[in-house]
């Protein structure tokens, strides 16, 4: 039994060590900064430090982030500390702010294809509400704030000078390595589906980098036109080849409005809004001190999907409850400032190993709370509170994430198909738009950046939703011919550009538009999505999907329009064996 057993202890062991390697330069950042803290401000500002590693841990292994960058990032949390103390003053003032400032840190940090981008901002508002200070506490507060601040700046900076030499690869230069060895295989004839799994991820890779980096009107900035010309080149690379040797794109593989209710950000918001709202209110009126437990734990319970918010509702109670147990064992073996202290710290060495979101992290996390709220209270009221708010905060979000506005995994990724579907049909209103305009490159750009990354968004999330192997076959299907379209059309959007053309080149290709168009929407209806609206009628209109004198043109617009007949003929196959 010992020599079945020791392999898997020593391959646990090893895999535990490399996670502590991994997060070494976050626990040795953090426990400078906690005892420092705690040194020059007092053990009532610690929070401060667990708000700022997130920053840290964020942002410290970006290559090359830009100095004045970081500091932005550094000065909004310094302003956020001033938000959340304008919003103790009173209730008024709590509920006003807890209802605008989610909306302005989800809306223009997070969205569906960066889910957590709102967290450290909206961590810090949150979290320096939870203890009403006075005007001197604030300013200390202010001034702990600026020095972790500082800190972070200086430390992040530091990292990266001595790191400069050691980066990982950028992912431009791994496509050109591997682009080299898939158009050697490729002309010699060898199997490529390897590589161009490989050269796939690496473009969601190239999409997400690009689409993280738009400016504040969502169009792609000049730091992120790099990424989407190198993703670009992937495309027409992948159609190239796949076509050319009739391989099948791998079925693994895998327009934001701010004004409609059903948009990821808007429900999001809307929740935590009211998380925030009832919790605070409960945290101003109640006259426990330690009543921030509950909607501490509400918040970080509420994630913008169901199912990734309901597993961290049971891992967190049964992390709680078993890391109060683990107190309640160590701490009679704790009587001094310093044991409480050391203990909090090998407490965090271990939070920090340990994966986010798992049984285990959520127990190391309720050791150290509790190693300090002990020096202030007794440890059964501790752990007795410690339970009683975490189960409160269980049961307000699985209200909340019920009743309203819910956004599940199904629910999201059926509103992408609609999204997909849209985009198709805006990229056609481009295309006519550029029969008579000059073709604003950047506008397809911004375009085929958020097409790929709602694309990617469903092929990531479609396993999870559909457990179904037919099910998910069919939908890999739909998803790998609207990625031909897509190349197809980019590539009509150059050939149109460079050639000018007669009125009835013109009006041939309006007609074929508009055909495809509403062979669009009826493949749409099918799939019981939204059809678009505002669509000419084509009664009497000729179909052609060929302009003389324009080979390649010509060529684009027939492999386009029988894509779109296989896309027809697969979906109707689906109705007609349902029925």
């Amino acid at each position: 039994m010992k020599e079945v057993r020791l392999p898997q202890f020593y391959e646990q062991a090893e895999s535990v060590w490399k996670k502590f390697l991994k997060a070494l330069p976050v626990i040795v950042f953090f426990l400078i900064l906690f005892y420092s803290v705690i040194y020059f401000f007092g053990m009532q500002y610690t929070m401060i430090v667990s708000l700022v590693t997130v920053v840290f841990q964020v942002n410290y292994k970006k290559r090359n982030i830009p100095a004045g960058a970081l500091a932005k990032l550094l000065v909004q949390q310094i302003f956020l500390l001033c938000l959340a103390y304008t919003a103790t003053w009173n209730i008024i003032l709590s509920l006003l702010l807890n209802l605008v400032v989610p909306f302005w840190l989800i809306f223009t940090k997070a969205s569906q294809f960066n889910q957590l981008g709102y967290f450290s901002t909206l961590m810090t508002f949150t979290f320096m509400q939870f203890i009403p200070a006075g005007w001197s506490g604030f300013i200390t507060q202010f001034e702990a704030m600026v020095f972790c601040c500082i800190f972070v700046f200086i430390t992040i900076r530091l990292y990266q000078y001595i790191n400069r030499g050691r980066q990982s690869i950028c992912t431009e230069r791994k496509i050109m390595q591997l682009f080299g060895c898939t158009l050697e295989k490729f002309l010699n004839g060898q199997d490529i589906r390897g590589d161009l799994r490989d050269l796939f991820r690496l473009q969601r890779v190239l999409y997400q980098e690009a689409n993280n980096k738009r400016g504040k009107k969502h169009i792609v900035t000049s730091e992120g036109k790099l990424q989407y010309m190198f993703a670009l080149l992937i495309q027409r690379t992948l159609y190239l080849v796949s076509t050319q040797s009739s391989i099948i794109m791998p079925a693994d593989e895998q327009s934001r409005s701010l004004a409609r209710p059903d948009t990821f950000e808007m429900r999001f918001a809307l929740r935590m809004s009211v998380v925030l709202m009832a919790g605070m209110t409960f945290n101003l009126l109640s006259k426990d001190s330690h009543s921030y437990w509950f909607v501490m734990n509400a918040f970080l319970l509420l994630r913008p999907m169901y199912e990734d918010s309901n597993y961290r509702m049971r891992t967190r109670f049964l992390g709680t409850a078993a890391g109060c147990v683990i107190v309640a064992l160590i701490l009679p073996f704790c009587n001094t400032m310093s044991s409480h202290l050391i203990l909090a710290g090998i407490m965090v060495t271990c939070m920090y190993t340990a994966t986010p979101g798992t049984i285990i992290h959520a127990l190391f996390v309720t050791c150290f709370a509790l190693s300090m709220t002990t020096l202030a209270i007794g440890e059964t009221m501790a752990v007795f509170l410690r339970m009683a708010y975490i189960v409160s905060a269980v049961l307000f979000v699985l209200v909340i994430n019920r009743f309203f506005f819910p956004t599940s995994l199904v629910s999201q990724v059926r509103y992408n198909l609609q999204l997909l579907f849209h985009m198709h049909h805006m990229y056609l209103r481009m295309l006519e738009d550029s029969l008579t305009n000059q073709l604003d490159y950047w506008r397809i750009c911004d375009a085929q950046i958020q097409y790929h990354t709602v694309l990617g968004q469903i092929r990531n999330d479609l396993p999870k939703v559909e457990k179904d192997e037919k099910d998910r076959s069919y939908y890999n299907r739909i998803l790998n011919i609207t990625w031909c379209m897509a190349s197809e059309i980019q590539q009509m959007f150059f050939q149109i550009k460079h050639k000018k053309r007669g009125a009835e080149a013109g009006k041939i290709m309006e007609q074929y538009i508009l055909y495809t168009d509403y062979v669009l929407n009826q493949i749409q209806e099918m799939l019981h999505l939204k059809k678009e609206k505002k669509l000419k009628k084509i009664e009497e209109m000729k179909y052609q999907r060929y302009i003389e004198g324009e080979p390649e043109l010509s060529s684009l617009m027939t492999q386009y329009a029988r894509n779109l007949s296989r896309l027809y003929v697969l979906v109707l196959k689906r109705v007609r064996n349902e029925f």
